[in-house]
């Protein structure tokens, strides 16, 4: 050993010691400190190896060893590292987690060996922070609570005596029960007036009636049948609930009072003929006889219980179903009868699978049959959290303090023990009078640790008749001999005094012998009570005790007169002057007296918060640092929450609430919580789920009544999925049906379904042309869909969507289905279309699979052709009828036909091989259910000449070309496309993916290109392909990009451009942003070309790309024709009325005449590019002076956000505008161009989190109350409520109710990118706020995954579900995505 060599030296010590148990509370935080006995220079890393915040992969390591049947392994631990402190090592570990951990700690010196600490793990239970006091338990057997409730009857009453002629012949005789509306009824006693905070319920299962396998009146609970029904005799007919309803009522009346719902869940036996010994009576124990084991106790069998055999891993887990069943139900905690008879492993796996799910459920332990190390393991190991105590039957002065010894050492190291003052198996305490009964429930009450006690219905009463499991005793109900105040007394001060709370220090100051118990509680805050009890109700007692002078004086908070006492001075204390001085108390108490002391009012205290609860409630927007939360209030109910990995989910609500996230198919299929009061709201903390799906919320509010919201909350993946391929089971699970999408660089179109032959919309087409030769023009429909049949040795199938295997679009559409081959055989026929590259064209490719040389496969195809633009509609009357019969023909040459409508449209459909035949048919009222719900013409027609029988032959396929326009020598087989898309294969990346979605869009016009804003119906719009080519650039298309901008930029003149090229007329030149989004562009491609392309000639003139930003500088500042202009007070610029993108007219859905706040944003981008490129040119002041105002003008301080528009008519100033301040996603192009940073950019940003984000897509309107009211009217009349002009959805009549919705609430997907980028531009610099960016931007391929497979569609519903509405296809929401996704790329 080299001298270096530490092993065996520095012998590290921990703290806590190893092998000690300790329970703290979610909330609490724990310390660790290491020490050495050897001291060294060397480097040494100190770390503490524990389970602490690892309470999933913990309960995890117990329960997939016994679902997978492997080995169990002990997993969970983590390595978190010390911090050195004045010669030790300490580390604070935060309790955020309900469950059994485990501690110990290494050290590592230089050369890696780990000095571990010698002993046990440290073990730390851990309980619900809601259980740190105040824990009082009101058990009710609710059979009790009817008619017979305010009686002293017995139990088991004498029946009358026509009822007993009937029992003695033989008939089941069932007196009536109450019922579980009965006891709803009484809550406000029970926890209003008593202010108990635990229900517990005996079992409310059905449960044996025949005479023969009961063995009273009744049925017994504790006989249950059905371990999650509910006995119909509890139930109360009202034909509109059931049984479970009437339980959930129960459960929320009880949250509602605030409380909590505990059920007794027997699990060691079941009633005689259960549903489980039906089933599976393997699972029950036998004796050597072969009978069925019936458990009994104290001399007597149970012949109506049948004992279960443990054993069988399938029993256990119907066993956790059930209590997982009754957790749904609002259950909170079970009482686990006989609980030491079921085996710990069985006890481990149902609490893991139960905190898994309801992580602040409780167990409470009925152990009394068993040993102590029964109780112990299941308290620690078992995931239990209390037990039974034994002090109901404990009563001589030696019982009492040796018992409550054990009680007090056990409860503050592995869980509490709750003194029952009585159980419904004892006698009625009230049988020996009123002072004894108050006396056990006091004596119960103040020696409890954190408030752990509980009583039986009736006992507040006095009712004298013992329950019994069999019968109906009587409760005394509202008897004028009570003890109702006393014990509402009690639990007042249980649950609100300090020593009685959680880390309360008890000492028992009364000698062993003592007939009066002393305790002293001690709080953490240095608050004390001293409790006194004369155990003998029977004579008075007396007790000597030294206690400091403070308690010279008491106050008895029981709202009695304290003890008589006598006080002796010990001299000798005082004459040494001992700050400790102490008096002799002599304490003489009355008959079975209990006294509550306190000499001074104790200090007020709060519970502690979880830590990270508290970081998340105070998180905000003020913060240099992301917040990785989340806030969900009901405000948004209406939306579909995105949760990005590594986030956290902070659920706020007004009043007290539970919460459920639940997903059927998820491996954990609920997460619960119960909500805090922090800070003046409610919260619960859901904690980096990383689920990658949508889940279902359910939150459950306690307010003046119970009210239940539910809404959906989507946790976002790491890395977005886009797919390319869809299967038949998943084709079944989309919202929207996926479409393909072909073009072919032109502006003509394919679309098609997934369910080949079926349509959604009239803009559906096997092929819509673009006729004009060189320019983008409306395209002209004329094949409309194409329908197969195929036959495969003679068995005829339909190639429909019960066929369907898998569905693939991209630049190539590929269908897969599957047609039956005879004698249990099947073929796969595999279909591909192709769009060849600058034709109109489409081309499709039969091949099958799975056949020999021997089968015969034939396809028959049906083309059906219209002659439309595609705006319209083809209805079929006698002169259409002429008009396609006339223009069909029979080619010539070639298998196939043409349609020639006119000189200018000619359709030719060609075979490589087979047979056509001329054989027409008429198809008519062809569904399009989208223009249905547009409020349009619901239905079209269609002719079809002919059909195609195409041989399918062993390795040939066979092919079809469709063409419109194009020369008939045009050759199968070589489409200019793409390879084909291998099947199992994803797309190649996110950022591919979008890159080749754009390649649909860009099409040559005429020299030049330009881009389609969108399919199936925008042409090239200046203001979307302008901002689309931005796209374009970021990914490098440079040339591309060139041209698109070139084309644009050669038609601006004083400062305008063409908001919209219709075939070569520019003439509509209405709009205020396209022309600063040119100049946006020209900037951004110079920053890619070098500063040479401002230079560069634009079109054949003289201009260049710096002379056309340069015209749009001044004629904005000098005014443009149409009314731009720049505000010489303010520098910012008007825009004249639906000149933004928001541009609905007729009705006009927003009409922002005025400032509008992304017009600044952009105009001021363009200042500062012009104060850039010409420094002394006078711009510099400009931009400062428009900056100023800007932040001046639209900020809003009283919402905290941007105002949307400061509306002024022409000539007005921006400083006497009204400024409109409603919540749009326009804002966030302020923060996305840098205008704004800071506390404003991120308030911004937050604002969008709170209200306009949704998975894909931005709102463009919040939906809250107006600051300025918004109205929409049409002819005169208001189509919207100006006071909420929010509108969710996007559907119906075009003027009545879209218009109105498209910029008041629909989600635009081409704003999400400008929302991701304003986020790390809010917080710039921070990998949270740019990997939680690419999470947001990554939901846009849960749009591409559905409607139009690897498109962005144009618009949502504001409103969950957030249906895909207008183009299915938007250039910007794919370009602005591209663009958006490089550049969180190059930031990560």
């Amino acid at each position: 050993m080299s001298e270096a060599d530490l092993r065996g030296k520095l012998n590290p010590t921990l703290q806590p010691v190893p092998g000690s148990q300790h329970l703290r509370f979610v909330g609490d935080t724990i310390r660790f400190e290491l020490s050495l006995a050897q001291t060294t220079a060397d480097p040494l890393k100190v770390c503490l190896r524990t389970t602490l915040g690892q309470a999933r992969e913990v309960l995890r390591s117990i329960i997939d060893p016994v679902e997978s049947g492997s080995t169990p392994t002990d997993e969970g631990w983590r390595d978190l590292e010390m911090s050195p402190d004045d010669g030790a090592w300490r580390i604070d570990v935060p309790l955020n987690q309900a469950g059994f951990f485990k501690a110990t700690a290494y050290v590592r010196d230089a050369s890696g060996f780990h000095h571990w600490v010698e002993g046990k793990n440290i073990t730390i239970s851990v309980h619900p922070a809601h259980t740190r006091f105040g824990n009082t338990i009101y058990c009710a057997f609710p059979r009790l609570f009817g008619a017979t409730k305010t009686t002293n009857q017995p139990a088991t009453a004498t029946l009358d005596e026509r009822l007993a002629k009937f029992e003695d012949g033989g008939w089941t005789i069932i007196p009536p029960s109450g019922t579980l509306r009965d006891l709803t009824a009484e809550l406000p006693h029970i926890h209003g007036r008593l202010k108990c905070k635990w229900l517990h319920l005996l079992p409310i299962n059905p449960a044996p009636t025949t005479p023969d396998a009961r063995m009273g009146r009744y049925g017994s609970p504790y006989a249950a049948l059905d371990l999650t029904a509910i006995d119909p005799a509890l139930v109360e007919f009202d034909r509109e609930t059931t049984g479970i309803d009437q339980f959930v009522e129960l459960a929320d009346e009880t949250h509602r009072l605030g409380g909590y719902l505990m059920l007794d869940l027997v699990i060691n036996h079941t009633g005689w003929g259960s549903v489980l010994q039906e089933n599976h009576p393997e699972w029950f124990r036998r004796l050597d006889d072969g009978k069925f084991e019936n458990p009994g106790a104290w001399g007597v069998i149970w012949e109506d219980l049948v004992e279960i055999d443990p054993g069988p891993v399938a029993l256990w887990r119907q066993l956790e179903e059930a209590f997982l069943t009754w957790c749904r139900r609002g259950v909170d905690g079970f009482r686990c009868d006989a609980g030491y008879k079921v085996p710990l492993p069985v006890w481990r796996y149902i609490t893991a699978k139960v905190r898994l799910k309801f992580p602040d459920t409780v167990f409470l332990l009925e152990g009394l049959g068993g040993g102590w190390d029964d109780t112990e393991t299941r308290l620690t190991e078992g995931g239990m959290q209390w037990a039974y105590s034994e002090l109901f039957q404990e009563f001589s002065g030696s019982q009492v303090a040796g018992y409550l010894d054990h009680a007090l050492k056990q409860g503050s190291r592995i869980g509490l023990l709750v003194h029952y003052s009585e159980t419904h198996d004892n006698n009625r305490l009230a049988e020996k009078g009123r002072d004894w009964s108050l006396l056990r429930n006091r004596l119960s009450a103040l020696t409890s640790i954190n408030g752990a006690y509980g009583f039986t219905c009736g006992v507040e009463w006095l009712a004298k008749q013992k329950m019994y499991v069999h019968g109906c005793a009587g409760l005394n109900w509202g008897a004028d001999e009570n003890i109702v105040a006393e014990l509402a007394e009690l639990n007042e001060l249980l649950a609100t005094h300090p020593c009685f709370r959680d880390g309360t220090k008890l000492t028992r100051l009364s000698p062993d012998e003592s007939p009066v118990f002393a305790l002293l509680r001690e709080s953490k805050n240095g608050d004390d009570l001293l409790i006194l009890a004369n155990l003998d109700c029977d004579k008075e007692n007396e007790l000597e005790l030294a206690l400091p002078p403070a308690w010279q004086q008491p106050t008895d908070l029981l709202g009695q007169a304290p003890p008589n006492t006598d006080n002796i001075l010990f001299q000798r204390e005082r004459a040494r002057g001992r700050e400790s001085a102490s008096t002799t108390t002599r304490f003489r108490l009355v008959k079975g007296a209990v006294h509550c002391l306190q000499h001074s009012k104790p200090k007020p205290t709060e519970p502690p918060i979880p830590e990270r609860l508290a970081q998340c409630v105070e998180s905000g927007i003020h913060s240099d640092a992301y917040p990785s939360v989340i806030r969900w209030t009901v405000s948004n109910a209406n939306r579909v929450t995105i949760v990005p990995a590594g986030h956290d989910l902070l659920i706020e609500h007004d009043s007290p609430f539970r919460v459920c996230l639940s997903d059927n198919e998820s491996l954990y299929d609920s997460i619960n919580r119960q909500s805090q009061f922090v800070n003046g709201s409610h919260f619960a903390l859901l904690e980096c789920l990383c689920l990658n799906e949508t889940w279902n919320l359910e939150l459950i509010a306690y307010g003046n009544k119970t009210c239940r919201i539910s809404a959906a909350i989507e946790f976002l993946p790491v890395e977005p999925e886009a797919a390319s391929v869809f299967f038949n089971f998943e084709l079944l699970d989309c919202r929207q049906l996926p479409m393909s999408l072909l073009t072919n660089g032109r502006g003509a179109m394919s679309r098609m379904s997934a369910w080949l032959g079926e349509l959604q919309s009239k803009y559906d087409c096997v092929l819509a042309a673009n006729l004009h030769l060189t320019l983008p023009v409306d395209r002209w429909v004329m094949a409309k869909r194409l329908r197969v049949w195929v036959d495969v040795n003679g068995f005829t199938a339909e190639l429909d969507r019960t066929r369907m295997i898998s569905f693939g679009a991209g630049e190539r559409t590929c269908w897969r289905l599957e047609v039956p081959a005879g004698e249990g055989r099947s073929v796969q026929l595999k279909i591909t279309a192709d769009m060849p590259r600058g034709q109109n064209a489409i081309q499709f490719r039969f091949e099958a699979e799975g056949i020999g040389q021997e089968d015969k496969v034939e396809a028959t195809v049906r083309l059906d052709i219209e002659d439309r633009s595609f705006h319209e509609e083809t209805k079929l009357d006698a002169e259409t009828k002429k008009h396609f019969r006339e223009a069909t023909l029979p080619l010539a040459e070639g298998v196939g036909f043409e349609f020639v409508p006119s000189s200018g449209r000619r359709l030719v459909a060609l075979a490589t091989c087979g047979r056509f035949f001329l054989e027409e048919e008429w198809c008519r009222d062809i569904p399009h259910p989208v223009e249905a719900s547009r409020g349009q013409v619901a239905s079209g027609d269609a002719f079809s000449p002919g059909w195609f029988q195409l041989p399918i032959q062993f390795e040939q396929a066979a092919e079809l070309l469709i063409s419109i326009n194009e020369p008939t020598e045009q050759t199968l087989g070589q489409a200019d496309c793409p390879d084909e898309i291998g099947w199992d294969d994803d797309w190649d990346g996110f950022g591919q993916t979008l890159n080749s979605a754009m390649n649909a869009f860009v099409v040559q016009r005429g020299e030049g290109k330009s881009i389609i804003a969108g399919y199936p119906w925008f042409l090239d719009w200046g203001r979307d392909s302008l901002i689309a080519v931005r796209g374009l650039i970021a990914a490098g298309r440079l040339d591309d990009a060139r041209a698109v901008v070139g084309l644009f930029a050669s038609h601006e003149k004083d400062g305008t451009i063409p908001n919209a090229i219709f075939g070569d007329n520019d003439s509509n030149r209405e709009t205020s942003d396209a022309p600063l989004w040119l100049a946006l562009a020209i900037e951004e491609l110079a920053d890619k070309s070098g500063e040479a392309f401002y230079a560069q000639k634009v079109g054949e003139g003289s201009r260049t790309f710096l002379s056309v930003v340069k015209s749009i500088g001044e004629s904005y500042s000098g005014g443009t024709p149409k009314g731009i202009r720049m505000d010489a007070e303010s520098c910012l610029v008007f825009s004249p009325v639906h000149f933004t993108w928001m541009d609905t007219n007729h009705p006009a859905g927003t009409q922002r005449v005025g400032y509008p706040v992304e017009i600044q944003a952009l105009w001021i981008r363009l200042l500062a590019h012009l104060a850039k490129l010409e420094p002394t040119g006078g711009g510099s002041s400009r931009l400062a002076k428009a900056e100023q105002s800007f932040v001046d003008l639209f900020w809003c301080d009283e919402r905290g956000w941007l105002a949307d528009c400061l509306l002024a008519k022409p000539g007005q100033s921006a400083a006497e505008a009204t400024t409109d301040a409603n919540l749009r996603c326009n804002i966030l192009i302020a923060v996305s161009l840098g205008v704004v940073s800071g506390s404003i950019a991120r308030a911004n940003v937050d604002a969008a989190i709170r209200h306009l984000l949704v998975p894909g897509a931005v709102r463009s309107l919040a939906p809250l109350p107006a600051q300025t009211p918004h109205e929409v009217r049409h002819d005169g009349e208001l189509l919207n409520d100006p006071a909420n002009p929010y509108w969710g959805h996007y559907e119906g009549d075009e003027d009545a109710r879209r218009k109105p919705a498209y910029h008041n609430g629909t989600a635009w997907t081409w704003f999400l990118p400008q929302f991701c980028e304003a986020l790390v531009r809010a917080w710039p610099s921070d990998p949270g706020a740019v990997e939680a960016a690419k999470g947001y931007l990554g939901s846009v391929a849960g749009l591409m995954n559905e409607g139009c497979l690897g498109q962005v569609p144009e618009i949502l519903d504001g409103d969950a579900p957030h249906r895909q509405r207008g183009c299915d296809a938007q250039a910007w929401g794919v370009s602005e995505a591209l663009r958006v996704w490089h550049l969180l790329d190059e930031l990560t």
